[in-house]
């Protein structure tokens, strides 16, 4: 059999297995939304007819499979589009699927997984994870590169999760130049079968936290999911796992046009090496609680377009969602009502350890509150004057770090720590 990695372009002609089991011819394409299926279909004009009659009255499988010459794919989150039909008797069902997975024989469908990988933005960097050592030698001299795994980082729970170092390199390359790819994953395992979406939730939450690390938009590709009744070696004891590969452009949060991430010029805001273990391993079953405002701050990261009064607002909003968060977590007795919005920001800023230009530009505390509150009522109601698009731009900024030095915090991270990322 014959293996090639799934990316945009990809294409392959085999069968679609339909209802009763019965093989239908179909060509697979890749593109950046996913895939796209094609199914011809030959016969009298009013037979087709009828089929596309029938198609439109009967749903679709979430779940198809599909085989050709390299093996067989699961495709998920499968839909139609519809069957196009000419007079001269032939016809094309066109249908989309959200992921493509190479799967093995056993008939499993993948909604449910016990294990989920993923590529994200900034993790090799943010967890130093990196496979890669240098060591020049002078005499006679030499540059010798090193690649070796390092043990796996465990963060939390359940589903368990685990940052793991991964390298590959083509002994035989086809240009003069060698090179080494160096990967860390973000791995979920469960020791039962979880919904897809139960794991890939905990994937976007670790891709939200990679961006508010970074104060930038980080991307994440899911790379593998597994299942431990899909497995090709049967025989006890053997360790051996296959992880199945996987192609899903619009998994997480996406961006168009967005440059690759290079490494030379990141500048997080803290590292891995800086959190308090256990406060990090608390805030991954807490998430819940905090997801909230992490959600709303990060998406104004991935918007392209809005004004700076919109991401004002949205970035207004994403403080007074952290504010009553963190007001809930305090455990306010029954019936108490909801802090003002100034008394939620000030909520926010008694965790932060430190005041830095960063967050305050040159007021106090209590003047940027006061300052930002009737900024953010400019934007939200009509009857209020519009902030000077410059001084909304500027708290838009600062509530944005705002939030990452609260999350530092939050995880354990000094002042002192904070302070520096903060000046980078």
């Amino acid at each position: 059999m014959v293996s090639a990695r799934f990316s945009s372009g990809y294409a392959s002609v085999g069968h679609l297995e339909g209802a009763h089991a019965v093989l239908e011819p179909a060509f697979l394409r890749l593109d950046d939304e996913g895939a796209e299926l094609l199914i011809p279909a030959v016969g009298e004009f009013h037979e087709l007819f009828e089929l596309n009659e029938r198609s439109r009255s009967t749903s679709t499988p979430d779940s198809l499979r599909f085989r050709d010459t390299r093996g067989e794919v699961v495709l998920g989150g499968c839909r139609e589009l519809g069957t196009t039909v000419s007079s001269i008797g032939t016809g094309t069902t066109r249908l989309r699927a959200d992921r493509v997975i190479r799967a093995g024989d056993n008939q499993t469908d993948y909604r449910d997984v016990d294990g989920m990988s993923t590529e994200i933005d900034g993790l090799a960097t943010w967890s130093g994870m990196t496979t890669i050592t240098t060591m020049i030698e002078r005499d006679p001299f030499a540059v010798v590169v090193r690649a070796q795994n390092r043990d796996a980082i465990y963060l939390s729970g359940d589903p368990a999760v685990t940052i793991e170092s991964s390298f590959a390199y083509n002994p035989m390359p086809k240009t003069t130049v060698h090179s080494i790819a160096d990967t860390a994953t973000l791995r979920t395992r469960s020791e039962t079968l979880m919904n897809w979406k139960q794991h890939a939730a905990v994937h976007h939450m670790y891709q939200d936290l990679m961006c508010l690390v970074y104060g930038e938009p980080c991307r994440a590709r899911v790379a593998s999911v597994k299942r431990e009744d899909d497995q090709p070696f049967s025989k006890p004891g053997d360790p051996r796992r296959t992880w199945r590969e996987v192609y899903e452009p619009t998994f997480g949060r996406t961006l168009e046009r967005v440059k690759p991430f290079d490494r030379s010029e990141l500048k997080p805001l803290f590292l891995y090496a800086d959190v308090d273990e256990d406060r990090l391993a608390s805030w991954g079953v807490e998430w819940e609680l905090w997801s909230r405002p992490t959600w709303i701050a990060v998406t104004t990261m991935f918007q392209r377009g809005t004004t700076i009064e919109a991401r004002l607002l949205q970035m207004g909003v994403a403080l007074e969602a952290l504010g009553y968060a963190i007001w809930r977590a305090s455990g306010p007795s029954a019936g108490s009502r909801t802090p003002a919005y100034a008394s939620l920001l000030r909520l926010i800023i008694e965790l932060v350890p430190l005041e830095h230009s960063a967050l305050f530009g040159a007021l106090t505390p209590s003047q940027w509150i006061a300052d930002f509150n009737s900024a953010y009522k400019g934007t939200k109601h009509a009857d209020n004057s519009l902030p000077d698009p410059s001084r909304a731009y500027e708290f838009a900024i600062q509530a944005l770090n705002l939030i990452r030095a609260w999350l530092a915090s939050e995880l354990g991270v000094s002042a002192e720590r904070i302070a520096a990322g903060l000046t980078r």
